[in-house]
């Protein structure tokens, strides 16, 4: 697919004997006949043999053959029309302005834009000097005149160019990013640039720096900038545009001139190879086939942020967070929003809900992350469309700068974007080159000269050969945002997991304390107060609750956990409760009927089930009472070989969070930090296709053969680790999974095994500290069921 179309339907119009059908036959046989029959017949070009690459239908219009109902129809069937005129005959030529350009507005199918048309003066070879002169003052009164070109079926001059502009009509039109008789761009252009303008300006501080132009330069173009092409553009733009360009850069203003330069020039197909580079399409909208890229997750498996889609996530989150204090405040929310369309917003408040916030209920790096987490899970769909807006392919195509040359090979390449304005600039009269018009939209005379040499053929800029090949590699780079992992039921026969996403969901009879325990999670607690309290600021708390960087065995994991109310978990189908990676099992102490509820469902849903379950003991700062149920929660636990009903308190968060907060355990050694950063370097898997392994254990994994208590902590007694990459941290790396001993094929996991630490020689995590004990407990179990 070129720029969004598939073919190009061209017809050929005009008075009698002008030479249309000569036209048509002299371009496919490359000779000329004196003996043509009074109308060709319908003919397709392939796209292979176009200069850009699109299937072209040319179609030949004759008076003597068809009626002025057929003209009419097929005026209406038409992408672009070539109005040919005779340059021996000025009859014919008054009849383009007093006949055909009327007519063809007259039956134009849509109002609200025009047909384009290239005026085609034939005959060329009986002339002496060109009559281009002429049809300038049509060109003023017609808008929808494209291009003059001055050609001869006889001797083949610059036919195949007038073909050429045919084409280019379509595939590069004026009128969706000019305003004629404004002499302006529209208001969609500069949307779309200004969106452009905000993406490619990494560093947000108003201006495309050198660095900047460089790597959009070759994004866009594929060909790297010279230091003395950026100068020109520079200096052109200093000089007719006040505040255009200042020490540090290029301004927005600046951007949005250039490009109407392009535009006024003849060259909007440069502008047009950047808004496509960027996922518009021609009517200046982020077309669907590149926000919807089409991708299917098989049953049993899901979706995660790619290493490549975390790396971009923390860039945003970087770039945005102006004040540098770890959160983005609504201000600087809105600002990395700004190039999503209004419509499609999310609520702050949908940010913020289900994710980790400060007390002024700010998100939180960790929040941040975690929201696209949970994003991914539910509606990856949704996450790469969010993406797309964002600038995620921008960034995927070499982070940036991997792709600029430097430039001293740089000299040896020619500059579409940046790189050739000499002899491109005019004065207001429409660019001539050789024997053919490209209207001119300027209203002021911005300098420079034009070289008016022969041309008999014209070669297309190498934006215009790169345009289709990087409107396809955009919308495949947005897939790898993205990535698929491997089938549960493969993860469960061969027990390890390659995934650091899990999924729990929370049952309960109602007023156990489940929203706390979800709430808990996001660092909330009773005692909390603005967004530190049980739902945030807003006070509404979301059945949702994501975080990231809980710690298993030295690996950070992402956790998602789903309430599930008393009355749909007692509806649920088996398939409903079987799509968790564990399932928490919430009971009230201070409740004699509590337990009930959950065991019940436990022995329904989960007894003898791959999915893991922990009974949750809730409000364990209450008075305990005897549930009233045959069976005591820990002689249940004990009977199914289930972990120990783990304690939860909201009330005593607060003081658990301030122990923690003190100097944290030591959690990986030094040596295992080396290898960590080496490891951080190797990862290149950012498809969206399935990983995984079918032969064994993968390399990196761990084992931790026991664990032994020492002054009250936990130590593994294994002596290799290994770190896998979070989604908090992301450098692009991405490690496999440690693995625990499976020796014993029960579920249980002591508490011994869920906090490891160490002594000397090792690097601390905060992240890993700031989790209740219950979390890490219901995150292991997913990770190793």
């Amino acid at each position: 697919m070129s720029r969004g179309r598939n073919d190009i339907r061209i017809l050929l119009l005009g008075e009698p004997k002008v030479g249309k059908t000569t036209l048509i036959l002299s371009l496919v046989s490359e000779e000329f006949s004196p003996k043509v029959p009074a109308q060709a017949e319908e003919i397709t070009i392939p796209a292979d043999v176009t200069p850009e690459r699109v299937a072209t239908q040319i179609v030949d219009y004759s008076s003597r053959t068809q009626s002025q109902e057929q003209l009419c129809a097929e005026i209406r069937r038409a992408d672009v029309i070539c109005l040919v005129h005779a340059l021996d005959d000025e009859k014919s030529m008054e009849k383009l302005s007093s006949f055909w350009l009327p007519l063809i507005r007259h039956n134009n199918p849509n109002p609200n834009s025009h047909i384009p048309i290239v005026l085609v003066g034939n005959k060329l070879d009986l002339l002496n000097e060109s009559q281009l002169s002429q049809v300038l003052p049509i060109m003023s009164e017609f808008s929808e005149v494209e291009t003059c070109i001055e050609c001869s079926a006889k001797t083949l001059l610059n036919l195949s160019e007038a073909f050429w502009f045919a084409q280019k009509a379509v595939l590069y039109p004026t009128a969706p990013l000019y305003d004629a008789e404004r002499k302006e761009l529209t208001p969609a252009c500069i949307r779309a640039l200004t969106r452009v303008f905000r993406i490619c300006d990494t560093d947000n501080d108003g201006y495309l720096s050198d660095r900047e132009l460089e790597a959009f330069q070759s994004r866009c173009f594929s060909v790297p900038l010279t230091t003395q092409s950026l100068q020109d553009v520079k200096q052109l733009i200093r000089q007719s545009c006040p505040g255009g360009v200042t020490l540090n850069g290029i301004t927005q203003k600046g951007f949005l001139f250039l490009h109407l330069i392009f535009v006024q020039k003849g060259r909007h197909e440069t502008t047009w190879t950047v808004l496509r580079q960027f996922g518009y399409d021609n009517q200046i909208r982020l077309s669907n086939d590149f926000l919807y890229p089409r991708f299917s997750v098989p049953s049993g498996c899901s979706t995660e942020i790619s290493a490549l889609g975390s790396q971009f996530l923390q860039m945003l989150f970087r770039k945005y967070d102006l004040d540098r204090d770890g959160c983005l405040s609504p201000a600087e929310m809105t600002e990395l929003l700004a190039t999503c369309p209004e419509d499609q917003l999310p609520n702050l408040s949908e940010l913020t809900d289900s994710v980790t916030t400060n007390s002024s209920g700010w998100i939180t790096r960790q929040g941040f992350m975690a929201y696209w987490t949970l994003t991914a899970y539910l509606e990856p769909t949704r996450v790469l469309e969010y993406f797309a807006h964002l600038g995620f392919t921008y960034f995927a195509a070499g982070s940036y700068w991997s792709n600029v040359s430097p430039r001293s090979s740089a000299q040896q390449h020619p500059q579409p974007y940046l790189g050739s304005f000499n002899g491109c600039l005019s004065p207001r009269t429409p660019t001539t080159i050789g024997n053919h018009v490209l209207r001119d939209h300027s209203s002021v005379p911005y300098g420079g000269t034009i070289s008016a040499g022969p041309s008999s053929s014209l070669i297309r800029s190498d934006s215009s050969l790169s345009s289709s090949a990087t409107y396809l590699n955009a919308r495949e780079a947005l897939l790898r945002g993205l990535i698929i992992t491997t089938e549960k039921r493969l993860d469960a026969i061969r027990r390890s997991t390659q995934r650091t996403v899990f999924y729990c969901r929370v049952y309960g009879a109602r007023k156990v304390g489940k929203t706390c325990l979800l709430q808990g999670l996001l660092g909330r607690h009773l005692r909390g107060s603005g967004g530190l309290a049980i739902g945030g600021i807003s006070g509404r708390a979301s059945c949702w609750a994501a975080a990231c960087g809980i710690p298993v065995y030295g690996h950070q994991r992402a956790f998602i956990m789903h309430e599930i109310g008393a009355a749909a978990g007692e509806q649920m189908t088996a398939g409903e409760a079987l799509s968790a990676d564990v399932a928490c099992l919430v009971y009230d102490v201070s409740d004699p009927e509590s337990f009930r509820y959950v065991a019940n469902l436990f022995l329904n849903y989960y007894r003898g089930t791959r999915v893991p379950c922990l009974f949750v003991a809730a409000k364990a700062d209450q008075p305990h009472v005897v549930q009233n149920y045959p069976v005591d929660p820990g002689e249940l636990a004990i009977k199914y070989n289930l972990n120990p009903p783990e304690p939860f308190s909201s009330i005593h968060l607060e003081q658990q969070q301030l122990q923690q907060q003190q100097p944290p355990q030591q959690l990986v050694s030094g040596s295992t930090r080396s290898s960590l950063a080496d490891s951080s370097l190797s990862y290149s898997d950012t498809s969206l296709f399935t990983r995984g392994s079918k032969h064994g254990r993968r390399a990196g994994s761990v084992e931790p053969s026991s664990s032994t208590f020492v002054g009250g902590d936990v130590r593994l007694s294994d002596g290799h680790q290994s770190v896998g990459l979070g989604l908090i941290g992301a450098t692009g790396s991405r490690t496999d999974s440690a693995e625990p001993n499976h020796s014993s094929r029960t579920r249980r996991h002591s508490r011994s095994d869920l906090t490891v630490g160490g002594q000397s020689g090792e690097v601390s995590s905060t992240v890993e500290s700031n989790f209740a004990p219950v979390y890490i407990t219901l995150c292991t179990l997913a990770n190793y069921p």
